[in-house]
């Protein structure tokens, strides 16, 4: 839960004071404008020490009240490399100094997670909470650049899983959001396939599921053009939020 000592603003303004530079190039690289990733508060920071070194941040925010929108608070910060990874030892660090200790892995990963557990909270709620309790309707993606991808095509109402398992905690979350469908679009690689197996097998009681297929030639959404994500998920009747939907 949130310190009632900082509030949401307060926050804000002390996460976006830590950038290097906001919005985030890797982002914008990646096809997102400049306005998009502002609005969320996604930055960069470019110092070789400390908890984000060398890395894009990317706030995750929850609400206290479902019902009211003013509840939001920050829950923590996930946060990329910068790097790319290192043929030698697959970690994402600087190729100028050896390959980190096997003690100290974990400060190496692709997506670090601070201040919050990733089985209790989803990424991108803020920016889906609206969608989904108008439609009724949740689409769930593995990774924060899934999410981002799916909401600058049109798809709000799309929440990040950090990986492939829907912990208790998040389905709650879903049937506290009032969720009726949800739409389960992980990757095409054998993790995502467990996960939509597991998914499947936990929620196939409680909502109308969805399954829908990406192109073979591409991993996970974020691989894709905005333009040919549409196409690809209204062809198969999962709509743009301010559509008709499934």
């Amino acid at each position: 839960m949130p310190s009632a000592k900082v509030t949401f603003e307060e926050a804000r303004t002390k996460l976006r004071s830590r950038f290097s530079a906001l919005p985030s190039p890797y982002w914008v690289s990646r096809g997102f404008s400049r306005e998009f990733l502002d609005e969320r508060d996604i930055g960069e920071v470019h110092d070789s020490q400390g908890e984000f070194a060398y890395r894009a941040v990317l706030p995750v925010r929850h609400f206290e009240d479902f019902s009211d929108p003013q509840s939001i608070y920050t829950a923590g910060y996930t946060a990329r490399s910068l790097y790319t990874p290192c043929p030698k030892c697959e970690l994402y660090h600087n190729r100028d100094e050896a390959c980190p200790q096997e003690a100290h892995r974990g400060k190496y990963a692709k997506w670090l997670h601070s201040k919050f557990s990733t089985e209790e909270y989803f990424y991108g709620l803020d920016f889906a909470l609206e969608s989904i309790q108008e439609t009724h309707t949740a689409i769930l993606v593995e990774s924060p650049g899934d999410v981002l991808r799916m909401h600058s095509s049109g798809f709000l109402n799309t929440l990040g899983l950090f990986g492939v398992y829907l912990s208790d905690r998040k389905q709650i979350t879903l049937e506290e959001l009032g969720v009726l469908r949800v739409v389960v679009l992980l990757n095409h690689d054998a993790a995502g396939n467990k996960g939509k197996a597991d998914i499947k097998k936990k929620l196939s009681r409680l909502f109308s599921l969805f399954f829908p297929s990406l192109p073979e030639e591409v991993n996970d959404c974020c691989e894709m053009t905005e333009d040919d994500l549409v196409r690809c998920l209204e062809s198969q009747k999962i709509f743009r939020t301010n559509q008709k939907q499934s």
